[in-house]
């Protein structure tokens, strides 16, 4: 019974391994996926997953020290001739065996190392590249190979951003006036892209995330308060010289910083787009991290068509 304890108490306090993704499509057509196991110290040494979407993914880039495509050593006599780097990770999702890229398949990769052993990795990119239009893309673990494979032969499983949209290389109309007041406002405010931005309207100025795998990425920082600071209170024409035309310290125009997109005050005070109602919004995300290191900032605002360049 104490035997039976012990085991139950080890088992519950073995740490529970995990690899992150995160992903990043601030380049259109593309999605970068920044994997991390460094949470619990487990590094990968192969990795098995699923790729879905409803169009042909057009390529696929993994790290260089993934020196293993054991589906190519697969299909080649048994893998008897293999040579350490050959073929590409690209495999059936249910089979053994190579295929060309399409819109389902599975990246199978492993690290062995020739001749020098290659150490298992706490951390990589995936990129994955579309020109079809605005791509839903899926990544799931792949069970026929095992999903991925830590230094310890732990199962580690996938967490973090598993369901994206790729969005198209050219970029889709931002705001219609299909939209209504928002376009009515857009209009106003200069017609500015962030507005189309998925992460805009939760205080993300420039749609962009600053930071590092170690310390963490964060997409509402100093860079969108020094823009939300260039536009504050500017008053509109002709109370004051307007929003139109005023930038941040990187251009970014300072009607980005109109978080709730909309204008407050009246005709006899003036009105301003950017004021305390868009530094609140900024508030509730101001440096908060992305998964793992924090809760992430959504990125939902409408219409979430545009990623900056």
């Amino acid at each position: 019974m104490k035997k039976a304890l012990v085991i139950m108490m080890l088992v519950m306090a073995a740490p529970l391994y995990a690899v992150v993704i995160t992903t990043d499509l601030s380049v259109l057509g593309q999605a970068t996926l920044t994997w991390d196991s460094s949470g619990d110290g487990e590094g990968v040494v192969a990795m098995g997953i699923n790729v879905d979407s409803p169009a042909v993914i057009d390529a696929v880039a993994v790290d260089s020290f993934f020196d293993v495509f054991m589906d190519a050593a697969h299909d080649e006599e048994a893998g008897d001739g293999y040579v350490y780097g050959e073929g590409t990770p690209i495999a059936d999702q249910t089979a053994a065996g190579e295929v060309a890229l399409s819109a389902n398949f599975a990246i199978s990769m492993g690290i062995l190392g020739d001749p020098t052993p290659i150490a298992a990795q706490t951390s990589g990119m995936i990129v994955l590249t579309c020109a079809a239009g605005a791509v839903d893309v899926t990544i799931s673990e792949n069970d026929l190979r095992g999903g991925i494979v830590g230094e310890s032969g732990a199962d580690l499983p996938l967490t973090g951003d598993l369901i994206f949209t790729i969005l198209p290389d050219v970029p889709p109309t931002c705001i219609t006036a299909a939209d209504g007041v928002l376009y009515t406002q857009w209009v106003e405010a200069g017609e500015p892209e962030c507005w189309c931005y998925p992460t805009q309207c939760y205080g993300d100025a420039d749609g962009k995330s600053v930071g590092s795998l170690f310390a963490g990425y964060t997409h509402v920082n100093t860079d969108d308060l020094n823009i939300l600071s260039a536009g504050w209170l500017i008053k509109d024409v002709p109370k004051g010289i307007g929003i139109l035309g005023i930038t941040g310290p990187n251009g970014d125009p300072a009607a980005c910083a109109d978080f709730d997109r909309n204008k407050v005050g009246s005709l006899f005070a003036g009105y301003t787009r950017v004021n305390t109602n868009d530094l609140d919004i900024m508030s509730l995300y101001y440096l908060v991290k992305e998964v793992p290191k924090g809760t992430g900032t959504p990125k939902d605002c409408y219409p979430g068509n545009r990623a900056p360049l």
